[in-house]
């Protein structure tokens, strides 16, 4: 009897050790993040002081240590982000992150990068975008400017994203964001994997269908994508269109699956309580 429980025992105590390991991790990488930021690193230097203007009004301006946006931008229309780059880096990279918006990039009068020839071939919604863009040699000194615009109102006026430095600093650095949202779609297919197995048991042992653990498991799954889709680096791994549509549909259906699991549940306590 005492060896049976403690079988009983280790199996319970294996899901909570699993789940305590992963959330420990996320812990600790966050304490690591606090203490010693990526972005803090000479070799990754987030670029903030820019200029803010309208292309239709390039006379009035903005300066972005005061101004986040501009609401006056209507769709369509580009905001212009612009400034001098002077600090030095090996292999010069800007790493461009957008969210919904078509950006273009020029070093003075050079164009560098631009997204809005996608758009052309027929992707109306240029969607969460990640882009690398290695500047020239003869960087040091010029102007950067950038263009940003987007289909949406909501997504309008808005600046991107823009960090400079070495190419390998800038692939570590994404990564590295990257791996909260990584823990995060392991433990919940962990989570989903081990709902499914306890109810194809139940289902084959007992021909009992568990609505309420399925439920569980399809929105444990569902969140753990929405994070990995949502995440800096879906924009490296996935064409921005199905980026954006992954993510908008599993922003709807992450909530329904947890309204569905919350009400089996409620209709069991009724049943239970004859509420």
């Amino acid at each position: 009897m005492f060896k049976k429980n403690n079988k009983l025992n280790l199996k319970n105590a294996i899901p909570f050790l699993t789940i305590s390991a992963f959330s420990l991790g996320i812990i600790l990488f966050y304490i690591s993040a606090l203490i010693n930021p990526v972005i803090s690193l000479p070799s990754i230097e987030k670029q903030e002081d820019w200029l803010y203007y309208s292309a239709a009004e390039p006379e009035t301006t903005f300066d972005s240590n005061y101004v986040n946006f501009l609401p006056n931008i209507p769709t369509n229309e580009n905001l212009v982000m612009e400034r001098k780059i002077t600090n030095e880096h090996y292999y010069p990279t800007l790493l461009l992150v957008g969210d919904h918006q078509k950006m273009t990039v020029y070093l003075n009068d050079k164009l560098l990068y631009t997204n809005k020839k996608e758009v052309a071939d027929g992707l109306v919604n240029p969607g969460k975008t990640l882009s690398f863009v290695t500047l020239p040699e003869n960087y040091q000194g010029q102007t950067l400017r950038i263009y940003v615009s987007s289909p949406f109102k909501n997504y309008s006026g808005y600046p991107a994203e823009v960090f400079l430095g070495s190419s390998n600093a800038l692939v570590s650095y994404v990564f590295r964001h990257s791996i909260p949202n990584i823990f995060m779609l392991l433990l919940t297919g962990f989570i989903s994997l081990l709902n499914l197995i306890y109810v194809g048991i139940k289902l084959v042992k007992k021909r009992k269908l568990l609505v309420s653990k399925l439920l569980f498991s399809a929105f444990a799954l569902s969140a753990g994508l929405e994070a990995g889709f949502g995440d800096i680096l879906g924009g490296l791994l996935f064409n921005p269109t199905i980026n954006s549509v992954m993510l908008n549909v599993l922003s709807i259906i992450t909530p329904m699956f947890l309204i569905g699991f919350y009400l089996s549940k409620m209709e069991v306590l009724q049943q239970k309580y004859k509420i």
